[in-house]
């Protein structure tokens, strides 16, 4: 298809905008686990911060113990703080039948990685559809002529065979990503097999 949504600039657009998608992901996964990282170095300072808060609890609750009524007032002050139970079970049933909940809309949207595997993979698929069009143009068994044809025929037949092995590549990335190593690994085996017909057909 020369135009609309199958045609090979379409893909185009799907393959990068599916890259985008993937290395945004993935740089912010990076940062989290940065981030995540800088948290458990500091967990030294942090045990040390609540070993002191929880003396500091005895403390306090031992002279409540030596006092009758500021331990009946301190009760009572965590009593008024204790949202009642009836009110949390309500909370939690409102969330699980999903009545107060206004983004359950009963549709579960894809993360970022899975529309990136989906885009990319239609480019894909569209790019091998144009190729395999191609290889129809022109039976005749002349060699000259049959390039004339697929090159009137398809005239970014030469693109298209470029954008084969980068796209593979890109969704091998993402199944990497997703611990879907077998798949990956399978990706990365077509791309050299793709670029070495490419070597090749010079």
């Amino acid at each position: 298809q020369k135009y609309g949504e199958d045609s090979a600039d379409a893909a185009a657009v799907y393959y990068e905008y599916g890259n985008a998608l993937f290395r945004a992901a993935e740089r912010r996964r990076m940062e989290e686990e940065d981030i995540m990282g800088k948290e458990d170095e500091q967990k030294p300072d942090d045990a040390k911060v609540a070993a002191a808060m929880a003396a500091e609890k005895r403390a306090a609750t031992s002279e409540a113990k030596k006092a009758p009524g500021k331990q009946d007032t301190a009760e009572k002050v965590d009593e008024d703080r204790k949202p009642a139970a009836s009110e949390q079970n309500a909370d939690v049933n409102k969330s699980k039948d999903g009545t107060n909940d206004e983004e359950n809309d009963g549709s579960e949207e894809l993360s970022d990685h899975d529309l990136a595997l989906e885009l990319m993979e239609n480019a894909f698929a569209i790019y091998d559809a144009y190729c395999a069009e191609t290889d129809d143009a022109d039976d005749s068994g002349d060699k000259k002529a049959g390039d004339a044809a697929k090159a009137k025929a398809k005239p970014y037949l030469t693109w298209v065979i470029g954008q084969l092995p980068r796209t593979l590549g890109g969704i091998g990335d993402v199944l990497i990503s997703q611990d879907r190593h077998a798949d990956g690994v399978d990706a990365y085996t077509r791309v050299v097999s793709l670029r070495e017909a490419a070597v090749e057909s010079y």
